[in-house]
């Protein structure tokens, strides 16, 4: 019964994971769609700075949710193998992306 709860965590671990991965992946796409787009606009250019900064912003909040998923991720996980060394691990992990995404929230928010 152990390893079955083991391996259903795992799972959960690794479809959160799954999400916050094709979330930025998504949000990357776009962006890029947008820039290959902006190129050959013939939009006057105080309009395409206004959809640069739009898309900044959505590209920013695609980052900041998809570490969210992975920082739910790496929480998960410690259920399985919480271990000094797993633990610190985690603990570092958790403080970067936490750090980053406070960052990428004030960047949005254009603090």
């Amino acid at each position: 019964m152990h390893e079955f709860l083991i391996t259903i965590i795992e799972q959960i671990a690794l479809g959160l994971e799954l999400v916050g991965v094709i979330i930025v992946t998504w949000g990357a796409i776009k962006a890029i769609s947008y820039l290959v787009h902006k190129e050959y606009s013939k939009e006057k250019h105080h309009k395409k700075r206004e959809k640069f900064i739009t898309l900044r912003h959505e590209f920013g909040l695609s980052l900041v949710l998809s570490l969210e998923f992975l920082l739910a991720a790496d929480i998960i996980r410690t259920v399985i193998s919480p271990t000094y060394d797993e633990l610190g691990k985690v603990a570092i992990l958790m403080a970067i992306r936490t750090i980053l995404s406070f960052f990428l929230t004030r960047e949005i928010k254009g603090k």
